[in-house]
């Protein structure tokens, strides 16, 4: 990591949401870029997945989009070797 944001609070912060609220939570695999050799599971809230299946798609295209760090996700979308294959995302 190497964000503040994200080293001291945030992904925890995150996570106790996810587990107060998880009956609102669940899980959905999609195609990214309506690839088929490319799904990803997504475990988020129904209202949130179609803004999520969205930003799947625009990090895959290597679109810009403000993030704290580089999230290498379109890496692992062109086929590049990778030892990151969990994706954690996190806003207030």
């Amino acid at each position: 990591m190497g964000s503040a944001e994200f080293e001291f609070g945030a992904l925890p912060a995150s996570l106790t949401q996810i587990r107060n609220a998880k009956s609102e939570y669940e899980k959905f695999n999609t195609r990214v870029c309506d690839r088929e050799d490319r799904i990803v599971s997504v475990y988020c809230k129904a209202s949130e997945r179609v803004e999520v299946f969205e930003v799947i798609d625009q990090l895959a295209k290597n679109m810009h989009l403000h993030l704290k760090e580089r999230s290498k996700f379109n890496d692992w979308f062109d086929g590049k070797k990778s030892n990151i294959d969990f994706w954690w995302g996190y806003r207030k």
